[in-house]
C-alpha cells in the first residue's frame, strides 16, 4: 500500500518519526485551521483533506523540515530524487519554476529557495531550502490566506539581499 511505500522510501530514510500519511484522524494533537471561502472565521477542521489528492500526508515542522533537506541539500539522503523532481522545471515566471513536487525561487542577487507549499481549507504551509547555507524555512499559517505566505517568502528574499552575504 501507499502508506508502507511512503514509510519505506521518505519517512524511514529521514528519520521522520512524526509524519502520516492518509490518515483521517490523526493520534496527535493537531491544529485548527480557519477560513473558508465565504466563512473567513469558520473551523475547517471537518473539512481538512487527509485523504485526497497528494495522500494525505500530515507531518510535524521538524519532519517537513527533514524531509525538504533529505530531497535539497547536496548530501542528503534523497538528494538524487530531489534532483529528478527539478529536472524539467516549468518557468512559472521569471524568478520561480515548478518541477514535480518541488518549486524553485530566485532571487534577484542570485541565490535559490527549493521547497514546497500549499493550502488546504483553513491551512497553508511551505517549507523552503536554502542549498548554499543549509537552512530550511518552514511556515504553517492556520488562516487559509496565500497572499501571507507569499509575502512571507518574499520577506525572507528581500531581507537577505538587503542585509548583504556573509
Amino acid at each position: 500500500p501507499l502508506e508502507d511505500l511512503v514509510a519505506d522510501r521518505v519517512f524511514r530514510p529521514t528519520q521522520a518519526t512524526a509524519s502520516f500519511v492518509s490518515v483521517k484522524f490523526p493520534v496527535t494533537p493537531s491544529i485548527h485551521g480557519y477560513g473558508l471561502r465565504h466563512r473567513p472565521d469558520a473551523d475547517a477542521w471537518d473539512r481538512w483533506e487527509h485523504s485526497g489528492p497528494a495522500a494525505g500526508v500530515m507531518a510535524s515542522a521538524e519532519d517537513v523540515t527533514k524531509v525538504i533537506a533529505a530531497l535539497v541539500f547536496e548530501d542528503g539522503a534523497l538528494a538524487d530524487i530531489g534532483q529528478a523532481m527539478l529536472e524539467a522545471p516549468v518557468e512559472v515566471c521569471p524568478r520561480f519554476s515548478q518541477g514535480l513536487g518541488l518549486h524553485k525561487l530566485v532571487s534577484g542577487a542570485g541565490y535559490s529557495l527549493i521547497g514546497h507549499s500549499g493550502s488546504i481549507n483553513g491551512y497553508v504551509s511551505f517549507a523552503y531550502a536554502r542549498p548554499d547555507r543549509n537552512t530550511v524555512l518552514f511556515g504553517h499559517l492556520n488562516r487559509d490566506c496565500e497572499e501571507l505566505r507569499d509575502s512571507m517568502r518574499r520577506a525572507v528574499l528581500l531581507a537577505e539581499e538587503f542585509a548583504g552575504s556573509e
